[in-house]
């Protein structure tokens, strides 16, 4: 939805764009008014393509990290991740089941029940696993060493060694990309904060300037004219509407920024939940995927960008999709050099 007021701080994403774009078209016209020198000036002109390349970043982030099941959509990684969990804890609690009844049979339970960390409820985490298999491996070892007989045979201290590895491994790659997906959006909000600082300063400036809140050139850098905000209470502005399922999008061009950056402005279609994102070589069978998880709510949308996009000629294929069921797709081409 288009901004209809100056609260810059409760813009969405997609509103704090489009009033980045009108200031970065305006303020050429307009900053020398402000008294802005043209250095200013340039920058301001960039602040746009500065949020949109980091919004860009987090959902590209996003879409590769989301651990959540959507309209049928589960990502490949978590569903791998669930699957070896489900494996690993389902292979623990019969191992432990057999350790303990063997355990029971040659001897009164003490400590050592505790130094498994069998007295612990079953793990419900990928964690809470990874550190019952690791509790169990350094305690086997200690006994081994200590000739103990109370422990499990080799075989199955290297099946739970393999599952302890194993889950290890994809727990610690699922936390950095959590990390990295955090890293986009705290740089993506930081970029947003300073932007904000910067429209109010201007939007103060500019009504001081010209001394008049419904100055029609305010329009032209962002913000609204005092006689056009709008007020609960009244008709909201009604956006422009969508095409209707299955489409295709109204919108779809591609620009090329240079050094390999692709930008993608897209539209939503109605009843769309996701928008899926490919390129290929002109004529080719197999397609690339670029995106899988677009957003298409109209508060979200905004152009995304692929970065490192190699040298040649490049189709793109952007397809609505409503769960998993596909849209009419739309394509575009251009020259990457």
């Amino acid at each position: 939805m288009p901004y209809n007021n100056n609260s810059f701080t409760e813009d969405t994403d997609a509103q704090h764009s489009e009033r980045a774009h009108t200031l970065a078209n305006g303020i050429g016209d307009h900053g020398a008014d402000l008294l802005y020198t043209a250095a200013e000036i340039a920058d301001m002109q960039g602040y746009a393509d500065e949020f949109d390349a980091a919004y860009s970043v987090q959902i590209e982030e996003t879409a590769d990290v989301d651990a959540i099941r959507e309209e049928g959509e589960t990502y490949e990684a978590t569903e791998e991740l669930r699957k070896v969990f489900d494996d690993a804890k389902s292979y623990y609690i019969q191992a432990k089941n057999h350790l303990l009844n063997y355990i029971y049979s040659i001897s009164k339970p003490d400590r050592i029940i505790t130094a498994y960390g069998f007295h612990r409820d079953s793990p419900r985490t990928y964690s809470g696993l990874c550190q019952m298999l690791h509790t169990w491996i350094r305690t086997h070892e200690s006994l081994v060493v200590e000739g103990d007989p109370r422990v499990a045979n080799d075989a199955i201290i290297t099946n739970l060694t393999d599952y302890y590895h194993s889950l290890d491994m994809m727990v610690r790659e699922r936390n950095k990309e959590k990390e990295e997906t955090t890293d986009a959006y705290a740089l993506k909000r930081a970029i947003f904060d300073e932007h904000t600082n910067l429209l109010r300063f201007i939007y103060t400036l500019a009504i001081l300037t010209w001394r008049d809140p419904d100055d029609s050139r305010l329009g032209l850098l962002g913000f609204v004219p005092a006689s056009e905000v709008w007020t609960p209470g009244q008709p909201e502005p009604q956006p422009e509407e969508f095409p209707a399922w299955p489409g295709p999008t109204g919108v779809f061009t591609l620009r090329y920024w240079g050094e390999g950056v692709v930008e993608i402005v897209y539209g939503g279609v109605q009843e769309s939940t996701i928008g899926w994102l490919h390129r290929s070589v002109p004529g080719a069978e197999d397609w690339i995927e670029v995106n899988i998880h677009l957003p298409m709510n109209e508060e979200d949308i905004l152009p995304f960008r692929e970065m490192h996009v190699p040298i040649g000629m490049w189709e793109y294929r952007f397809i609505p999709m409503r769960g998993v069921e596909k849209g009419v797709a739309s394509f575009a081409r251009i020259e990457v050099v």
